[in-house]
C-alpha cells in the first residue's frame, strides 16, 4: 500500500546514538510544532509497562511515515538501534527505502552493505540543522504528509520555550557548576587523546610523547617532529566567560618542560583552533568551535577530531622528507 493513502501516528521517527541526543532534540525542536515526532526519550511514559521490541517494531514499521537515522558505524549494535535497525530492514523488504533518511554523523562514514548508496544523506556539515530541517518537512510531504502551519499562539509558545532554554543554558554556564562540568569535560577529553594515541601506538608502533602537568590544564603530544598542544583556560571559579580550549600544533616539540632548541630551529606553529564548553540542554556537554556554527562536538569526537590534525601534520612532514 502506498504510504500517501495511509495513517500514521507519527509524521517521523528518530532513531539515534545516546551521543546525538542533543542534536536530535535540537532538531526536533525545530519540527516539532508543524509534524508529529517519535523520539525514544519523549515518548518514555507511552512505552513504559509494554512489550519494548513489540513497540519500538510497531513504531518504525507501521507508525511512522518516514524515519530518520543519525548514523554512526556503532548505530545498530545497541540494544535499541539494534531493534531499530531490524524494523527499518523489515519495512524495507516489504516496501523500499523511500521511507528512510540516513544522516552520516561521522567523516566518512561506512554505509551499511544493506543500504542503497542513495539513501545516505549529505549531512550536517554542508545544510546546517535549519536546512536539515526543511529537507525532513519535504520528505514527510512527498510521503503524502501535511505539513501543520503553527498558529500565532503555538508560535509564540515554542519561542518561549526557545528562550527558556536559552536562559537556562545561559545560567548553567555562569555558574559554578557549569565551571565544574567544563574541568570535568576537559578531564574526558585528555583522556580520550591519551587512549587514541596508545591505540594508534598499538596498531601501527608510532610511539608519543606525553606531557600533562599536576594542574591538568593543558596536554602536550608529541610525536615524529610534530606537537599536538591542548590548553584551558578558565579565569573565574563561577562563569565561563572568556574561557577557552585552545589546540594548536606545531613543527618541532613545544610545551615540555626542559627542552632546548637551537637558534632558527624553535617551533613553528602550523594550525590553531579555540573552542568553548558548551551544551544544549544542561544534560550533555561538549565543544563548540569558536569560529563556526558547527553543532556541539563530544569530547571524544574533539579529541578524533584533534588527533585527525595531528596525524595529517605527521604524514605532511614524513612525505616531504621521503620526497627529498
Amino acid at each position: 500500500m502506498s504510504t500517501k493513502t495511509e495513517n500514521f501516528k507519527y509524521d517521523v521517527a528518530f532513531s539515534f546514538l545516546d551521543q546525538d541526543e542533543p542534536l536530535v532534540m535540537q532538531l526536533n525542536g525545530l519540527l516539532q510544532e508543524r509534524l508529529s515526532t517519535f523520539i525514544y526519550t519523549d515518548r518514555q511514559k507511552e512505552i513504559a509497562g509494554t512489550d519494548g521490541e513489540k513497540t519500538f517494531n510497531e513504531v518504525f514499521i507501521n507508525q511512522s511515515r518516514i524515519v530518520v537515522v543519525f548514523y554512526r558505524e556503532k548505530w545498530g549494535s545497541t540494544s535499541w538501534t539494534r531493534i531499530e535497525e531490524t524494523a527499518i530492514k523489515n519495512r524495507a523488504y516489504e516496501k523500499g527505502y523511500n521511507f528512510a533518511l540516513f544522516i552520516p554523523m561521522e567523516d566518512s562514514p561506512k554505509v551499511p552493505e544493506w543500504l542503497p548508496k542513495t539513501r545516505l544523506w549529505i549531512g550536517f556539515k554542508r545544510w546546517g540543522i535549519e536546512g536539515a530541517a526543511s529537507i525532513i518537512e519535504a520528505r514527510v510531504q512527498e510521503a503524502g504528509g501535511t505539513i501543520k502551519v503553527e498558529t500565532s499562539i503555538e508560535h509564540a509558545e515554542r519561542i518561549a520555550r526557545d528562550l527558556e532554554r536559552r536562559k537556562a543554558r545561559k545560567n548553567f554556564l555562569c555558574s559554578e557548576n557549569g565551571v565544574k562540568a567544563a574541568i570535568q569535560e576537559v578531564d574526558n577529553l585528555f583522556l580520550e587523546l591519551q587512549k587514541s594515541c596508545d591505540e594508534i601506538n598499538t596498531k601501527i608502533g608510532w610511539t608519543f610523547d606525553k606531557f600533562l602537568p599536576t594542574s591538568k590544564d593543558h596536554l602536550f603530544i608529541y610525536s615524529s617532529g610534530i606537537t599536538l598542544g591542548h590548553v584551558w583556560g578558565v579565569r573565574w571559579s563561577n562563569t565561563l566567560d572568556e574561557a577557552h580550549l585552545n589546540i594548536r600544533t606545531w613543527r618541532g616539540k613545544c610545551g615540555f618542560p626542559n627542552t632546548f632548541h637551537f637558534p632558527g630551529k624553535e617551533p613553528v606553529m602550523l594550525e590553531e583552533f579555540l573552542f568553548s564548553f558548551d551544551t544544549y540542554d544542561t544534560k550533555q556537554f561538549g565543544w563548540r568551535n569558536d569560529n563556526t556554527s558547527e553543532r556541539i562536538l563530544s569530547s571524544k569526537e574533539l579529541a578524533e577530531y584533534s588527533i585527525k590534525l595531528f596525524v595529517d601534520a605527521i604524514h605532511k612532514l614524513k612525505a616531504e622528507k621521503l620526497n627529498r
